[in-house]
């Protein structure tokens, strides 16, 4: 359960005075109270505007930067739930992506800094790529409507997403280090309606169709480098099926600065890892995964494919994160090598994975 407490009332009396924050987090202590576990708690940056006011009919602003004193409303939050999510600009636990199209940036950093930020007037080029200097982990979350507004409105009902558009949105938020959450609006029956509920089962069965087999399970994987030789860290951890295990490369091997999220400076040295497949097969989908427990670290890097014994270069991106998913044209090949660049420290990949796309997946969407 996850609740969403905007702290601008337009119809309190109070609003714009002292008081009524005490209001408001009278509010946030109901909720966080009163209904057993809240996973997450959305903040905005609503700060004023035309409101009622409790009869008043008038504009009002306030300053953002110090009236809601976020730093002690937030810390109430964790008092009175300490594993309760909180959702803003600035998180600290989950972060805006700075704009409500729900794409992530092509270069998707989970840190940022946070003591800068102001909620409700933060710089949306920031949050959309984070900043691998960043001093905070904040997971980012793209957040969109299946339908242009974010109520129902009956005049809205054929004007649902369709389902190719949504699987975009997938490979542009998950597939981009974020956490999608897509907002379904429920009808006067408080139900969803028939049209989102078909959008929705249609996208959930492309995906599935699309990520059923991963054809690089089970690879000959090899490495330019690999950290102290050890098992731990092989490189055909990569492709065992396994969440929790992952290729590392030596220390030193790759590093250095990267001050401006992947085209800062690094060194020259590049570290590649190899799988070989046991036959040719066509694919069109890569699935990358750093070990994020670790960290977030590559920066820069580019894949090639093997296509009748020669290596042709078929992608290349920055940040990876949790999950990174690649689009490509379909190629028939029996080999894939990823190249890192740079990277904030030591690479490390915990999975790699091969994908043929769904006949029912949007035509020329590729990045």
């Amino acid at each position: 359960m996850g609740l969403y407490l905007s702290p601008w009332d337009r119809n309190h009396a109070g609003y714009g005075e002292p008081e009524y924050l005490e209001a408001y987090r009278a509010q946030l202590g109901e909720l966080l109270t009163g209904y057993g576990e809240i996973a997450e708690i959305w903040v905005d940056g609503a700060n004023g505007g035309t409101g009622f006011y409790g009869g008043a009919n008038e504009e009002r602003r306030i300053d953002r930067r110090s009236y809601y004193r976020w730093p002690q409303t937030m810390g109430m939050v964790k008092e009175l739930q300490p594993s309760t999510l909180i959702f803003s600009d600035a998180g600290p636990d989950i972060r805006w992506i700075g704009n409500e199209r729900g794409f992530a940036g092509e270069t998707n950093w989970s840190p940022i800094t946070t003591r800068d930020i102001t909620i409700g007037e933060a710089d949306t080029e920031y949050l959309n790529a984070g900043d691998p200097m960043g001093e905070d982990w904040v997971v980012p979350l793209c957040d969109t409507s299946i339908r242009p507004g974010w109520f129902y409105h009956t005049d809205q009902d054929d004007r649902v997403k369709p389902p190719q558009e949504l699987v975009d949105l997938y490979y542009r938020s998950v597939g981009r280090n974020c956490v999608l959450l897509l907002n379904i609006p429920p009808d006067q029956r408080g139900l969803f309606h028939e049209n989102d509920v078909a959008a929705l089962r249609e996208t959930r069965s492309i995906l599935d169709e699309t990520f059923a087999t991963d054809i690089a399970v089970g690879a000959e994987a090899g490495a330019t480098s690999w950290r102290l030789g050890h098992p731990k860290f092989a490189p055909g951890n990569v492709v065992d099926g396994l969440a929790g295990t992952y290729w590392a490369a030596e220390d030193g091997a790759l590093g250095g600065p990267v001050a401006d999220g992947g085209a800062g400076e690094g060194v020259d040295t590049e570290v590649a890892l190899e799988l070989i497949l046991p036959q040719v097969q066509e694919f069109d989908r890569i699935l990358l995964q750093e070990p994020i427990r670790l960290g977030q670290r590559i920066a820069s890097f580019s894949v090639e494919a093997r296509i009748e014994g020669e290596w042709r270069r078929v992608a290349e991106a920055t940040t990876i994160g949790h999950k990174r998913l690649l689009r490509i044209e379909p190629v028939r090949g029996d080999g894939l090598r990823i190249t890192i660049r740079k990277a904030r420290g030591t690479p490390a990949l915990s999975t790699v994975g091969l994908y043929r796309a769904s006949s029912r997946e949007p035509v020329n969407a590729f990045q």
